[in-house]
């Protein structure tokens, strides 16, 4: 697992109706492993005057995170930084830890169903995110694991985009966190 690293990816929204079988079908045809499925609950913490950072804490049935991640105005290609975290839920201690040297920090919760393909260098994630009032949202993410630099990072996302029907003009620049913060209708 990678502790101190570059994310470098591709996010696309996709419709509640998006075909994940058909996406399925051209990741299998490439050689990647089966899905993988996972609930994962993520809760964001941030302040509103700090726009260049947020913090995730992260729990599922494989992983128990702390992670901070940068905020560019392009989320392509961010730093993020992951401590593992061991026992069971620790949000109200992220919580004390981060309002230290912090302050109070909002939060923002979400729920997310995941579901993940591996390809060497690469992992393919389609998750349905959903906020508590009910607001969701649906992605696909291609992200880089192991290239060289982030140039070449981007040249095979955008491949591996084209090969499974994305066209990369189409992708989000906005990371999760972005696009789920603010007031939005529920979908």
């Amino acid at each position: 697992m990678r502790t101190d690293s570059l994310e470098i990816e591709h996010k696309y929204l996709v419709p509640e109706d998006f075909d994940l079988s058909r996406l399925a079908g051209q990741l299998q045809a490439l050689g990647a492993t089966p899905p993988h499925r996972v609930e994962v609950q993520d809760t964001y913490y941030y302040r509103r005057d700090l726009l260049d950072v947020v913090f995730r804490h992260r729990i599922d049935a494989e992983l128990h995170q702390l992670t901070v991640k940068s905020r560019p105005a392009d989320a392509q290609v961010r730093r993020e930084v992951n401590l593992d975290l061991a026992g069971p839920d620790a949000r109200s201690a992220v919580a004390a830890f981060l309002a230290v040297g912090w302050g109070r920090c909002e939060e923002l919760h979400l729920h997310k169903s995941v579901t993940v393909w591996e390809l060497p260098g690469f992992e393919i994630v389609h998750y349905v995110a959903q906020r508590a009032d009910g607001f969701t949202l649906r992605c696909v993410e291609f992200e880089a694991t192991a290239s060289g630099t982030p140039d070449e990072a981007i040249a095979a996302l955008q491949s591996l985009g084209h090969a499974c029907g994305f066209d990369p003009t189409n992708r989000t620049a906005e990371s999760l966190f972005t696009l789920m913060q603010g007031p939005h209708e529920a979908t």
